[in-house]
């Protein structure tokens, strides 16, 4: 089997055996190409070369699990934006834990210096942020 790039177009093997095809121009972008085209080197009574473009050949991998090369980039590439996205991701909370235990570390030491310095002073008080109790309601039964 070898691989041919380019025929001249009418030649025998020019064309695919499967679908006839003769040589589609492939886009890739910015430039076109010519499709790829398998010559087996077998030969076909009345018919000629065998050959199979590489349209009717991806068709055929892809059927039996094969995955298109393209494809494969084009997932790598993916994989390292992922990549990139969540090691951010990761820099961006440790940075709010730290702050967030910055602040816990701050709020505690700001308790610490509020609070009496004997244990008992102040026991009983209610502390003056603290709101007041609700006073209770009075119920038909309590009223009798």
């Amino acid at each position: 089997m070898r691989i041919v790039e380019t025929y001249l177009p009418g030649t025998a093997c020019s064309a695919c055996y499967l679908c006839r095809a003769s040589q589609r121009l492939i886009d890739e972008g910015r430039t076109q190409r010519r499709e790829l085209v398998v010559d087996t080197g077998r030969s076909i009574d009345f018919e000629g070369g065998l050959a199979l473009c590489e349209t009717c050949i991806r068709e055929m991998a892809r059927l039996v699990g094969m995955v298109d090369a393209g494809l494969v980039i084009d997932v790598e590439e993916a994989l390292i934006e992922a990549r990139s996205a969540r090691a951010a991701a990761e820099a961006e909370r440790d940075e709010a834990v730290a702050t967030a235990d910055a602040l816990r570390r701050w709020d505690g030491s700001r308790r610490a210096e509020d609070s009496p310095a004997n244990g008992d002073e102040g026991a009983g008080e209610q502390a003056a942020d603290a709101p007041a109790a609700a006073p209770r309601k009075r119920t038909a039964r309590a009223a009798r």
